[in-house]
């Protein structure tokens, strides 16, 4: 179902229902497993290759899995709610400012309020002991807005946003481009993986390997960002030829552009990063 909004209220709160920007370039990461047999490689050789994609977000839906106000394990409950305060929250608010479709699959159970569907939001049904209604429910509704790539955040990462019918393996098995909001999510440890967070690590790296990839809240915003600024650019009111952009945003400009453009490169050539290099790399693009 759709939460019902009061007439003249958008979708997303918008005064339009279309994404702004219409398209987004995103840092993707996938694992990348060191198997060359022409050379001598360890697991210590594995890494993550990053491919540049832009993304329609027109066709695009961030679904929120299980983002519950109660949990019986009051220790998870505590760790949840501070998550969703940090990272949830926000990558909501972003999402909802730039008019990304958004859904909520939250399995017959409360929806935190700091999570909670606004007006216009789709809300995917559930019946107890049919999981399956939820999933139908929630590709209908992709379905007929024409939606392929699904961004997923949510809990926990290792049970319901993985294994749910609504979740990544269903929504990948039937065809869906998965990308998960890696800090976006955290999993259900047990008392040998909480202080690493292991398990969540673990669930990460297999929805990289298998079943699609990751990008990070901060890999969104500066994205939207830099696809702001280049609109913003393009619509400036200043020296001729321009943009209304002064010399130091043209500086900045072309540094990014030249960042993207190695990126391009990197992702075409399928070299793979090491996690340092391409924190150092994401970071310098941040920059600029």
């Amino acid at each position: 179902m759709v939460v019902e909004r009061p007439e003249g209220v958008p979708l997303n709160g918008r005064s339009d229902l279309k994404p702004n920007p219409p398209f987004l370039t995103l840092p993707l990461r996938k694992v990348a497993p060191a198997l060359d047999p022409d050379k001598v490689q360890t697991e210590m050789d594995n890494g993550y290759s990053i491919e540049l994609r832009r993304i329609d977000l027109a066709s695009a839906c961030l679904v929120v899995i299980d983002a519950w106000n109660y949990h019986p394990n009051a220790g998870w409950l505590a760790r949840a709610k501070a998550h969703q305060e940090a990272k949830l929250k926000p990558a909501l608010e972003l999402m909802r400012r730039h008019g990304v479709h958004l859904a909520h699959a939250s399995h017959g159970q409360e929806i935190s309020p700091l999570a909670a569907p606004r007006p216009g939001e789709f809300v995917a049904e559930f019946t107890p002991n049919c999981f399956e209604m939820s999933r139908d429910a929630l590709r209908n509704h992709l379905e007929s807005r024409g939606i392929r790539t699904l961004f997923y955040a949510g809990y926990a990462s290792n049970w319901c946003v993985l294994h749910r019918p609504t979740g990544i393996i269903a929504m990948a098995k039937a065809g869906y481009d998965i990308v998960l909001i890696r800090d976006c999510t955290i999993a259900f440890e047990t008392p040998d993986t909480l202080a690493g967070e292991w398990c969540n690590y673990v669930t990460i790296n297999t929805v990289e390997h298998q079943w699609g990839m990751t990008v990070t809240l901060s890999d969104l915003q500066a994205a939207f960002r830099a696809q702001s600024g280049l609109v913003g650019a393009s619509a400036g009111t200043g020296v001729p030829g321009t943009g209304g952009a002064s010399r130091a945003f043209r500086w900045k400009f072309s540094t990014r552009n030249m960042v993207l453009g190695l990126s391009i490169v990197l992702s075409t050539t399928r070299i793979v990063l090491s996690q340092p290099v391409r924190s150092c790399f994401v970071n310098c693009a941040r920059l600029y």
